[in-house]
């Protein structure tokens, strides 16, 4: 094997080991928040980029070493959220068993697809009730493009910035801000993955005006630059390079 290729596949592990590294608590949270809002939908976005990086290797030991590592802090979030949860408690339980009898990395993700399905059905009909907090979700996920705040959002809400602050906050578990950049990056993530548009171009089309900024708020959110992120899907097929 040449030193071309040798440092080719360590940067690729480095990339995976940062996502993998920087990604999980993060994306456990908003996987929770989703399911908590029935976002079904973006929920499993998110469950498949939490466990992507456990994937990146063809040991079948590493891959079902990471995977538990994952789904351990995923389980242990969704059991101190909602621990009267017993159907979830009863499905997580047993994963992990399943999870190290399973021969091949596709048997290890068929595993995990129908976790979450049964996760998901379990959280049916658990969503958010407050309006406002529903409401700033929405409009989160409606406006995340423009230079949307907290003054802005409470504004179009009729009440107060502190009091939409303590709502959203109760209610999510989360700060407006936090929840507003996780969407952002969110959209980001997929812009790279699945596009070859300019990356400057993309930091203004998820809401961001200083393209430095953003680019040190990726790394710093993800653990690798948005062109690690790009590279990483083109040598999988999935995303077209495009070098920042």
């Amino acid at each position: 094997m040449c030193i071309a290729t040798i440092s080719s596949e360590k940067q690729q592990y480095n990339t995976y080991y940062n996502l993998f590294k920087s990604n999980s608590l993060l994306l456990s949270r908003r996987i929770y928040i989703y399911l908590h809002t029935e976002r079904f939908i973006q929920a499993r976005e998110q469950f498949e980029q939490l466990f992507y990086p456990a994937f990146g290797y063809s040991d079948i030991q590493t891959v079902r070493f990471n995977t538990i590592t994952i789904f351990s802090g995923l389980a242990a979030l969704l059991m101190q959220e909602i621990p009267q949860f017993g159907d979830a408690y009863r499905v997580s339980k047993a994963m992990p068993e399943r999870i190290l009898l399973a021969k091949t990395s596709d048997e290890i993700r068929e595993i995990l697809d129908d976790y979450l399905d049964e996760i998901m059905t379990a959280y049916q009909n658990k969503r958010i009730s407050n309006p406002i907090a529903q409401r700033m979700l929405e409009l989160i996920e409606k406006d995340y493009a423009q230079q949307l705040t907290l003054s802005t959002m409470a504004e179009k809400l009729h009440i107060s910035s502190a009091y939409a602050s303590r709502v959203f906050k109760e209610n999510t578990g989360v700060s407006f801000k936090w929840y507003l950049n996780e969407v952002r990056m969110d959209a980001t993530y997929n812009y790279l993955k699945r596009t070859n548009m300019p990356i400057h171009e993309i930091a203004m089309k998820v809401g961001y005006v200083e393209v430095r900024s953003f680019y040190k708020m990726f790394k710093s959110h993800f653990g690798v630059t948005c062109s690690q992120i790009r590279e990483m899907y083109s040598s999988t097929g999935k995303a077209d390079t495009e070098q920042r």
